[in-house]
């Protein structure tokens, strides 16, 4: 689910939807860059991105947050969060270490914590 340009107020009351199955990370963060090159004169991107899957895209995936980091002048924030029991970390982590900390960060949550925020 993809919120452009909008409050966090506004992105937490709204309903995300599930569709289960596979996991590719390339086509939301492809996703993110279209919106951040939209609205780059009067918004730093910000890419909260949530996974209980290991996807097989995670290098093109890599390469387009260190494309959407350089075209915003290095003001992108990515914070990914694993979530699940059997959620699979290392790719997750490996998102968020392709932005410098703080402005990228990793997070492990339990479903039970997604469902209080969201």
């Amino acid at each position: 689910t993809c919120m452009e340009a909008c409050s966090l107020d506004h992105a937490v009351n709204e309903r995300l939807e599930y569709r289960g199955g596979g996991t590719a990370f390339a086509p939301a963060m492809q996703e993110a860059q279209r919106v951040a090159q939209r609205n780059h004169n009067t918004h730093s991107p910000m890419v909260l991105f949530l996974s209980d899957g290991l996807a097989g895209d995670v290098a093109e995936a890599q390469r387009t947050i260190a494309a959407i980091d350089a075209e915003s002048n290095r003001t992108l924030r990515l914070h990914t969060v694993a979530f699940g029991a059997d959620a699979a970390t290392d790719a997750l982590r490996a998102l968020a270490a392709g932005v410098p900390h703080p402005r990228g960060s990793f997070h492990k949550a339990t479903i039970e914590d997604i469902s209080m925020v969201f």
